[in-house]
Formats: C-alpha cells, sequence, structure tokens
C-alpha cells in the first residue's frame, strides 16, 4: 500500500498546513492506494483514520462500515478502536457504533430493532477475517455526526463512545462485616487465592 499524492500549489494564507502536506510540489493527500496485479488503483481509506491494533494488524475502518452496512437495517455505521474491557483477551477491540434505519424497520413492522441488528451483525462478522470482525457495538437513536462534506467525526463519535464505556464499567463495592468474615475463613481465602492467580486485570478483587 502507497499514499496517494497529486499536484496543488498549496492552502490559501495556510503556509504551515501547506508545508506538512506538500513535498517536493506533490500534495500528499493522506489517501492509502493499493494496486492489483492489473494495474487498477484501489483506495483503501485515510491514513489518518487508520486502526493500528495491538497486534501490529492495520485495520481500514471504510471498508468495514461499508461490508456491515449491506444490512438493510443499519443506516450508518462507524468503526472506531477501543481499549477492552478488564479481563479480556485483547488490549484494544474494534467496536462499532450503529445508527438504526428506523425508516426499514417501521415499513417492515419490526419491533425488536435490536435482535434483528444483532443478527446482521454476528452474520456479516462471519463474512470477514476474525481480525477484522467488530466484537461490540453500541446504537445510536440519532444521526452521526458529520463535517460540511459528509465526512464522519470519527474524532468525536470515538470521545463519546469511551466516555459512555467508562461510564458502564462496573464499581466494585466495599465488603459488609458478614462478607469479611467469610472471606477471612482459611478455605475460602484459598479458594480465592487460586482464583486471583488467574486474572489478569490487577485492579479488579475477587469477592
Amino acid at each position: 500500500r502507497s499514499t496517494a499524492v497529486c499536484r496543488m500549489k498549496g492552502y490559501y494564507n495556510r503556509a504551515s498546513a501547506t508545508a506538512e502536506v506538500l513535498k517536493d510540489g506533490w500534495f500528499r493527500t493522506g489517501d492509502l492506494v493499493y494496486q492489483d496485479i492489473g494495474g487498477n488503483l484501489f483506495i483503501a481509506g485515510r491514513k489518518k483514520e487508520m486502526i493500528v491494533l495491538s497486534s501490529g494488524k492495520n485495520i481500514y475502518p471504510e471498508e468495514l462500515e461499508a461490508h456491515y452496512l449491506k444490512s438493510p437495517f443499519i443506516k450508518e455505521m462507524c468503526v472506531i478502536g477501543l481499549q477492552s474491557a478488564p479481563g479480556e483477551p485483547f488490549s484494544e477491540r474494534l467496536h462499532g457504533v450503529i445508527v438504526p434505519n428506523f425508516e426499514v424497520l417501521r415499513r417492515r413492522q419490526i419491533v425488536n430493532a435490536q435482535e434483528v441488528i444483532r443478527f446482521d451483525v454476528e452474520t456479516l462478522s462471519c463474512e470477514l477475517p476474525p481480525t477484522k470482525r467488530i466484537l461490540s457495538y453500541e446504537l445510536w437513536q440519532e444521526d452521526l455526526p458529520r463535517t460540511t462534506t459528509r465526512k464522519i467525526k470519527r474524532f468525536e463519535v470515538q470521545k463519546r463512545a469511551r466516555r459512555e464505556a467508562a461510564a458502564a464499567e462496573p464499581v466494585a463495592r466495599e465488603l459488609n462485616a458478614e462478607e469479611r468474615d467469610w472471606t477471612a475463613r482459611p478455605e475460602v481465602a484459598s479458594a480465592l487465592k487460586v482464583i486471583g492467580s488467574f486474572i489478569k486485570n490487577s485492579r479488579g478483587r475477587v469477592h
């Protein structure tokens, strides 16, 4: 894969921005492209929007979004990278923000939107390599935020999704006196120690 370039003079009255993108008079667009054996060029996505997983795998969200948008029940979708929840095997996972197509749902008289979208997401995921499948998703009622040129504001989507994911993370409560006495029993303490040795999340406690 390579980065697409084209000729341009620069941004109007923005010398610093021009210097960042111009090289030897060529404008580096930031589009990632690849060429097949027939010499045809294909745009894979934007370099700044590429998701690099902890495994080193490069993910192009627009490619995955186009795949999941095959579902008639999905109006819009944005694929982002999120930190995995405690105990999950990956330090980062692909997460989808989905806006249901309520017009299609109403026309087909479907009441349970979550169920039909879950079915389509799971079905379409099976058509992708494991590294390209979204491992979680959430439904938004409103349209995704976009620029004046109709590009998804991915940073805003990711910021909100991360905020909501953090708010949903459970907080461990303090043990009461009876529970503390129970965990102090030798056989219970021994069992908890064994279980704790298999838990990778050092922030958590076994109750």
